[in-house]
């Protein structure tokens, strides 16, 4: 990450300055304080305000963080119909945060960022030494990995290839929200407690296994990216990584299969589709 320090111009400080004044003049509404921020876990409107409004040196992050939240938040910069601008919390959020001088500011900061990033890359793959293309070792194919076993008892423990799609998934949680992937643990969300326990890889029980699965049937439109969206910006997509993804639908369907066939593939194969057919035409359960 660059150790570069950037300063606001003239037109963010003013924009902040306004934003405060707005904020005060509204009774302290719109935006969060340092205390709030620190309670939910982001960045405080506030405090990154007055530091705007003193121009004082921001880190590379810090910019990236501005250039995130008007990503987000960019429907908000005009003022709602039948409010004056005090009354629109949202608008003086919008300012706090640097108002458009500072939206446009962040994002050309960011670009120049991305390109120097970029370039230095590329310089160093130049002037790396050219190696010998070596051949490819034939090998022999391996066994497929015996079926998943239970830890202990009824729990069982997710492979690590379901963690990482976990993690994936938390990552983009994270730059959606604009915070580090471990603040996100503070937040009261079940799901991300959810995804921090395939992340660990804390064993699971049948009943927790059984849930994956029925999210997976139910739910297979999050297993790709809206046309139009990043990864971080479409939520179906991201609660889908947070699940384990891929690896995790392979997994959870596996293990429900051979719980529900005791041992009888074929038999596992016919409970399984039939109870995904009541499922989806709204006939209940009978088989537990």
């Amino acid at each position: 990450m660059s150790r570069r320090s950037y300063r606001p111009p003239a037109s963010v400080a003013r924009a902040a300055a306004r934003g405060l004044e707005l904020r005060k003049k509204a009774g302290g509404k719109g935006g969060l304080d340092t205390r709030q921020a620190s309670a939910a876990g982001v960045g405080s409107g506030v405090q990154r305000a007055t530091n705007l409004k003193n121009r004082t040196q921001l880190s590379a992050e810090t910019v990236r963080r501005m250039h995130r939240f008007f990503q987000r938040h960019r429907k908000n910069k005009t003022i709602a119909k039948g409010k004056k601008p005090h009354e629109d919390k949202g608008h003086v959020a919008w300012l706090l945060w640097g108002g458009d001088p500072g939206a446009a500011w962040a994002a050309r900061m960011v670009r120049q960022m991305d390109e120097s990033r970029h370039h230095h890359c590329r310089n160093n793959l130049a002037e790396a030494p050219q190696r010998p293309l070596r051949r490819k070792k034939t090998t022999k194919k391996k066994k497929p990995p015996p079926p998943p076993k239970p830890v202990s008892g009824n729990f069982y423990k997710p492979p690590g290839s379901v963690a990482q799609a976990a993690f994936q998934g938390l990552r983009l949680k994270a730059q959606s929200l604009g915070v580090p992937v471990m603040q996100l643990q503070n937040l009261p969300d079940v799901n991300i407690r959810k995804a921090f326990a395939l992340k660990n890889r804390d064993e699971l029980s049948l009943k927790s296994v059984r849930a994956m699965n029925n999210y997976f049937v139910d739910y297979k439109d999050g297993a790709k990216t809206h046309p139009g969206k990043e990864p971080h910006e479409d939520r179906g997509h991201v609660s889908w990584l947070m699940r384990g993804g891929h690896p995790g639908a392979m997994w959870a369907a596996d293990i429900v299969r051979k719980v529900r066939s005791g041992g009888n593939k074929n038999k596992g194969n016919a409970v399984f589709f039939q109870e995904s057919f009541n499922r989806l035409h709204g006939t209940p359960d009978t088989d537990d």
